[in-house]
């Protein structure tokens, strides 16, 4: 229900436990404070995050999904940016007048304490 429910769907990505980092999208995130201990190495997880709990940058930024922005969409006050990350779409909302242009190379930065890890369905 996470990927259709909010004013913007969320970010819903396959993912792997790679030490003490979180694979996804081939970038490597920090493992959220929230389900740190509660994860095995190798085990496979869905990263959730939404668009509005991200920031965006166009320098790169460690912990990032860093792609080309693709799609641009007007949401009024907003723009919702999308990202092509390793062919996996990445959206992150920025503020009315700082839009990227389309083929810039950028980064979504998830929030600290906004991302979910699920396993098996369930939410970590």
């Amino acid at each position: 229900m996470a990927s259709f429910i909010g004013s913007t769907p969320m970010n819903l990505l396959d993912g792997q436990v790679r030490g003490e980092r979180l694979e996804v999208a081939g970038c490597k995130l920090p493992v959220p404070s929230s389900v740190e201990g509660r994860l095995s190495e190798g085990e496979q997880i869905v990263y959730g995050v939404r668009p509005e709990y991200m920031t965006y940058s166009a320098e790169p930024v460690e912990g990032a999904f860093g792609g080309r922005v693709s799609i641009m969409e007007n949401l009024g006050a907003a723009h919702l940016v999308t990202l092509e990350v390793n062919d996996t779409l990445v959206q992150v909302v920025v503020p009315e007048g700082s839009e990227p242009p389309l083929g810039a190379e950028g980064f979504a930065v998830p929030k600290d304490g906004r991302a979910l890890v699920y396993r098996d369905g369930n939410v970590v």
